[in-house]
């Protein structure tokens, strides 16, 4: 369920990239930019290795990869996730 829901997020995300993609009553936030997600620098492990020098060229040449597959390490991610979400409310 973990990585439906972030294969979800990332997906929203693919398509949420240019202003006519949002409702009218829900417009983008320039300061949030829709990018897939954890970005390289927030988990580098994430990445498999041939994409993660070219993160936003890969965005461009495959924007409609919605499930971005062979971009990630996904059991990184699932760790990542876990560390990300269930450790911090721990505290």
């Amino acid at each position: 369920a973990v990585l439906w829901m972030w294969r979800a997020h990332n997906a929203i995300n693919m398509k949420l990239q240019t202003f006519e993609d949002y409702a009218p009553d829900y417009p983008p936030d320039p300061a949030r930019a829709k990018e897939l997600w954890p970005t390289p620098s927030l988990c580098p492990t994430c990445w498999n290795h041939s994409h993660r020098l070219s993160y936003s060229a890969w965005q461009s040449l495959h924007p409609h990869n919605h499930y971005q597959e062979g971009l990630w390490n996904e059991s990184e991610v699932l760790k990542f996730l876990v560390d990300h979400f269930y450790a911090s409310t721990s505290k």
